[in-house]
This record gives structure tokens, C-alpha cells and sequence, in this order.
């Protein structure tokens, strides 16, 4: 082998070797960088997992942008009035309907029709089977009939209540302002002949 040869295989292998490990740093810093991103985004994932949930929204918050929360809301308060004092045929309801024109004259020109309900239970009765039942005869003693029916809701209906009016001999009105729901609530009872209706309204 000449000369030349051996100089040539001497600068080769050094060269070789110097390729190589240039390779293995850069394979090694290919490697560390992706571990450490990819562990920076396991970290960030484990701690959006770990946030506080947002806090549910208050009740008022949740009537004001829910028309269906307002409806149920008066669903089911007006079964917590108080019932009558007589027998009847039949409790229908409660059925979702509007408010009596002399509520009106309590609720605000600018609260809009989206923004207010009322829910109705309906008692039917007989006529000489409701009013025996409170010791007033039928026809004749409609005044007393109706009476006793809104004295047993003045008797029976929550604290929490204020009473408004009474439009006439057989009509009453209660009104509240319920804080929790940011609602004003009325309830109105009134005959409607052979029934008598108990109505829970109220606006946001």
C-alpha cells in the first residue's frame, strides 16, 4: 500500500466518526425537544383539566334569558297557594294563560308580554253541593259563597305575601317581590261562575 493510500484511509476514519456523532446530537436534540414539548402540552392539558368550573348561573340569571324557566317557575308556585274552602267537581290545571286585565294596572308599560306569565288552577263546582258546603244557599248567597272562598286564601296564603287590593266581593289580589328569581309575583282569585280561579302571575 503506498503512501498516499494510508493518509488517505487515516483522514477518512476520523472523519467518519466526527459525522456520526454529529448525527447522534442531532437525533439526541431532536428527541429532548419533543419530550419537552410534548411535555409542556401534557402540563398544560392536566391544568385546563384542573380549572375551576364557572359557577352556575344565579337563579335570576337563569329566569331572565329563559322564558321555559320562567313558565315552571310559575308552574309550580301557583300549586303552592292555598286551595278552597268548598267541594268541587273537578281542580284543573295548572295551564298556562295571561293576566287578568286589572293586573295590569300593576305591571310596568315596558315589561314585555315575553316577559311575564300566569298559570291557572281551575275549580268547577255544583253550584248547591259548593255553596251547602259553606253554609250558604244556592243562588241566592253568592256574596257569602265567594266571601268564605277569599277568606279561607287571606286565612291560608304565605307570609311572604302583601295584600294589594280587593277589586270587588269576589275578587283579591296579593302581590310579592321574589329576590331570589328577580320576579314581582301576584296572585288573583275571582269567580268565573260555577268556578272559581286561582292565578299565580308574574314579570321579570
Amino acid at each position: 500500500m503506498t503512501k498516499s493510500k494510508h493518509l488517505q484511509k487515516g483522514f477518512f476514519l476520523p472523519l467518519l466518526i466526527i459525522v456520526l456523532i454529529l448525527i447522534l446530537f442531532s437525533g439526541l436534540a431532536v428527541f429532548k425537544g419533543w419530550v419537552k414539548s410534548d411535555s409542556i402540552g401534557l402540563k398544560k392539558t392536566q391544568t385546563n383539566d384542573l380549572q375551576t368550573p364557572a359557577p352556575s348561573p344565579t337563579p335570576a340569571a337563569a329566569v331572565k334569558n329563559d322564558l321555559a324557566a320562567l313558565e315552571k317557575y310559575c308552574m309550580e308556585e301557583v300549586l303552592k297557594l292555598p286551595g278552597v274552602p268548598f267541594t268541587y267537581k273537578s281542580k284543573d290545571g295548572p295551564t298556562r294563560s295571561g293576566p287578568m286585565p286589572w293586573l295590569y294596572q300593576y305591571i310596568p308599560d315596558d315589561v314585555k308580554e315575553s316577559e311575564k306569565v300566569s298559570c291557572t288552577l281551575a275549580y268547577r263546582f255544583d253550584g248547591r253541593t259548593a255553596y251547602s258546603s259553606v253554609g250558604a244557599s244556592y243562588p241566592g248567597e253568592i256574596k257569602e259563597f265567594d266571601r268564605a272562598v277569599l277568606d279561607f286564601v287571606i286565612a291560608n296564603i304565605d307570609s311572604s305575601w302583601t295584600r294589594v287590593s280587593k277589586v270587588d266581593e269576589s275578587t283579591l289580589i296579593y302581590k310579592r317581590e321574589n329576590k331570589n328569581f328577580g320576579t314581582q309575583d301576584f296572585v288573583d282569585v275571582f269567580d268565573g261562575g260555577l268556578v272559581i280561579y286561582i292565578k299565580f302571575d308574574t314579570y321579570l
